[in-house]
């Protein structure tokens, strides 16, 4: 900011994919999603990973055939398990839909242990690097499951290692199918102990580390769903009382300026130059009410327009064309004269027309307020590169007095009290809105605002906005 500049805005967050305030419930269909995608690649690796090893020698031809047909029975189910949680687990829906998760959930669990106790007693036995596989069911059953399903999950966990420790214990367990040295002799009763307390001791630090931060966490989610919920009925009623007001306000404003204008005409009869000048300020102050009510509306539509439904692809240049010929006469009658320089290849990008024109409107008329007859007014179309793409660049330079350093970061807040700007007594009072708006449409547009301006040197204000490729690249 020493240097003059200042910029503001950018793209942002899309607003769908922040989950932190959705409650357990709501998030369980896309955390089975998550869940779902990767046993897709568990399975798939347990269904072709032992063939290699068959190949290799490592391992026998049964137990290959084995795991890859439990393996291929775990994918069908989970297949219906990813298409229940794509479809039905959103937020808002049906209890029915969610009951009928949890059960599906609860039988995927329950596949997933068949084959997790053939893969252990196929590939070496309780011994075998793939108990770790234990753990990260408990570790699951914690994150998607309540406190009780996830110590069921965790215990039924426990018993299948108990289980399978002493029948290979007792030598009941079959043979294992991989071909190793390290695996051939029975297991003993210190190391089938050892191997049970261990797995104990784990799973209840695990459960009891892992439920309390979830359930905090699930505590934190619901909090902040209550929060957003009144925010949304707040953000509701401010709209209806916006609407209601602007609505209530502007036939009394739009009948007191026609009046007054009646007045100042001489159709009551002629006034004095004193109610003349009374008169005329009058007007303005109905004038720059008007403006209010207009910007006030506005900023009521950008937070409820639907930009998906209604941009298309715009033109930077034609823009700018037509800013110009609606205001060039008004800025001639401000000593100012407003040029163009297009630039070169300038893409096109995608937005609602009248709103990206309202941006630039924005900055021209500002320049017209509070640079009157300081030369000419320079809109300027240019192309740049950022973020991986090009961008449109639109620039708007006056020889005005500028704006001082310090005022810079409050130019595009709403209703700032910090600027101290005269314009003409011709213009009527600034509602404080005008540069607000352009910074709301600019980056609903995913796109940023900003200022360079010196005391004396005058100002220009720019905005810039991503290509309408880029944007369909990189949708919100």
């Amino acid at each position: 900011m020493a240097d003059g500049t200042f910029t503001l805005g950018g793209p942002g967050l899309d607003p769908d994919e922040f989950e932190a305030a959705l409650t357990h419930r709501e998030l369980l269909g896309r955390r089975l999603e998550l869940n779902a995608r990767l046993r897709f690649l568990v399975g798939g690796a347990i269904l072709v990973g032992p063939w290699p090893a068959v190949f290799l020698g490592a391992l026998e031809t049964r137990g290959a055939a084995i795991l890859s047909g439990a393996a291929m029975a775990l994918l069908l189910l989970n297949s219906r398990l990813y298409r229940e949680a794509r479809t039905e687990a959103v937020p808002g829906g049906f209890a029915r839909a969610f009951d009928r998760l949890q059960r599906l959930m609860e039988m995927t669990i329950a596949a997933d242990y068949v084959v997790l106790a053939l893969s252990v007693a196929l590939l070496g036995g309780v011994r075998s690097p793939v108990m770790a596989f234990y753990l990260l069911h408990v570790v699951l059953a914690n994150l998607l499951l309540t406190r009780t399903g996830a110590m069921l999950v965790s215990s039924i966990a426990y018993v299948l290692i108990c289980v399978q420790a002493y029948a290979e214990m007792m030598g009941w367990a079959p043979d294992p199918a991989i071909r190793s040295p390290a695996f051939a002799e029975s297991l003993d009763a210190v190391t089938a102990v050892a191997i049970a307390v261990v797995y104990g001791v784990l799973f209840i630090l695990t459960d009891g580390l892992m439920i309390s931060l979830v359930e905090r966490l699930r505590s934190a989610e619901r909090e902040l769903l209550a929060n957003n919920r009144r925010l949304d009925q707040l953000s509701r009623l401010r709209r209806e009382f916006l609407r209601v007001a602007i609505h209530n306000l502007r036939s009394p404003v739009g009948a007191s300026q026609m009046l007054m204008e009646s007045l100042v005409s001489g159709m009551a009869g002629p006034l004095n130059p004193r109610q003349q000048q009374w008169a005329l300020r009058i007007g303005r102050r109905l004038e720059g009410m008007q403006e209010m009510l207009q910007d006030l509306q506005l900023l009521g539509q950008l937070e409820t327009e639907d930009m998906q439904k209604t941009a298309e692809r715009v033109r930077f240049d034609d823009v700018v064309r037509d800013v110009v010929d609606d205001y060039g006469e008004q800025a001639r009658s401000a000593g100012l004269k407003l040029t163009v320089k297009e630039g070169e290849d300038v893409p096109e990008v995608r937005g609602i027309r009248r709103l990206l024109r309202e941006a630039v409107v924005n900055y021209v008329t500002n320049a017209i307020k509070y640079a009157p007859k300081s030369g000419p007014v320079t809109l300027e179309t240019k192309t740049l590169i950022a973020d991986g793409g090009p961008w449109a660049r639109v620039e708007v330079r006056d020889r005005g007095p500028g704006v001082l350093p310090d005022q810079l970061p409050f130019l595009f807040q709403e209703f700032s009290r910090k600027i101290q700007r005269s314009a003409g007594p011709e213009h009527p009072a600034s509602s404080g809105l005008g540069l607000a708006i352009t910074r709301k449409i600019v980056e609903s547009h995913r796109g940023r605002v900003g200022v360079e301006s010196h005391p004396g040197e005058g100002s220009t204000f720019w905005l810039e906005l991503p290509s309408a490729d880029q944007a369909a690249v990189n949708p919100r």
